[in-house]
């Protein structure tokens, strides 16, 4: 029981001070010191970091025993990368491999004058950019000795013939390109994780109509967000044709019922009396109204007035005329 608690014990240190990933082939105790000087970040073993800060190839420190007569070469490897023919498993991706690089407990940096320089060709700083929707991938940065008359294995020599594909870099083995060489134990080791948590481009399923459902959501939302601009164009377009038509039907039933004044003005003759009374309308109707005159009116009670009086002086006349001859 005491061996086993021991045994739980230095498995618990280990992993403590271990600088290399989990799972990573190679167990690494001494801390390497990585800087992204872009950023400003010294990275601590096993902290999740932006992508965005670690765009840029990182500077290395040598370690404090280090001298200039000592030359290293560095390796950072993915462990988490799924190929393409086998979606289930993980495989490493060789992101940077710098040889010739001297220095002294200083920012280590490559030289072509270096004491044990090699041939070997140095791949290009890749950035890590994990796919979207992924968990978070394990980057181990990893540091040795330079021996003199260091050559790439043959096994490996396409490895190290970098392609616009970068396939090459695909399926590595740093425990098996160690062996090969003949490397030996490694100086130190750091590793940091990177996640993408963007969703991927594309999906089938339940994750196409999710993006389906989102695109729908965000078209829809770009439409009405534009509204607010061109409602009051729209209503008040809507308005004025409305009113418009409105306009239009009520002259037309003003037209019908009621022609313009000048269409509508006539002239009427009337025999309201002996006296002819004409009477002209002004107003936008289709009858003419006609009132009799009020003087025309009195005119005739004097006339019929005058003739009774005229037919009495008449007949009295006779009257007296008849007395006279009898």
């Amino acid at each position: 029981m005491k061996d086993l608690r021991s045994l739980v014990l230095l498995a618990l240190a280990a992993l403590i001070n271990a600088q290399s990933a989990p799972d990573f082939p190679i167990q690494v105790d001494t801390t390497l010191r990585v800087d992204y000087q872009s950023s400003s970040i010294s990275i601590k073993a096993g902290e999740l970091i932006n992508r965005n800060d670690v765009l840029d190839e990182p500077t290395i420190v040598g370690p404090s025993d280090s001298s200039r007569t000592v030359d290293y070469m560095v390796f950072i490897i993915d462990e988490d990368v799924t190929p393409p023919n086998d979606p289930s498993s993980r495989v490493q991706f060789l992101h940077w491999f710098e040889p010739n690089l001297a220095g002294a407990s200083e920012v280590l940096f490559a030289d072509v004058d270096a004491q044990n320089f090699t041939s070997a060709t140095p791949l290009t700083y890749i950035p890590p950019s994990p796919p979207g929707g992924d968990k978070a991938h394990r980057y181990t940065v990893i540091m040795y000795n330079q021996p003199e008359g260091f050559s790439i294995p043959s096994a490996f020599t396409s490895v190290f013939q970098d392609k616009s594909d970068l396939s090459n870099r695909l399926n590595f083995d740093i425990k098996g390109f160690v062996d090969a060489s003949g490397l030996g134990e490694p100086v130190a080791a750091n590793w940091f994780e990177v996640q993408n948590t963007t969703q991927p481009a594309g999906g089938s399923g339940s994750s196409s109509s999710s993006s389906s459902s989102t695109s729908s959501s965000t078209s829809f939302s770009t439409t009405t967000s534009s509204l607010p601009t061109e409602v009051p164009t729209l209503s008040r377009t809507f308005t004025e044709t409305e009113a418009t038509s409105t306009s239009e039907s009520s002259a037309e039933v003003e037209t019908s019922t009621a022609p313009p004044a000048e269409a509508s003005t006539s002239t009427a003759v009337v025999v309201a009396s002996p006296t002819l009374a004409t009477t002209t309308s002004s107003t936008p109707s289709t009858s003419a109204s006609i009132t009799p005159d009020a003087g025309n009116g009195a005119g005739l009670v004097d006339v019929r007035g005058s003739m009774r009086a005229l037919i009495i002086s008449l007949l009295f006349s006779i009257g007296v005329a008849g007395f006279w001859l009898l």
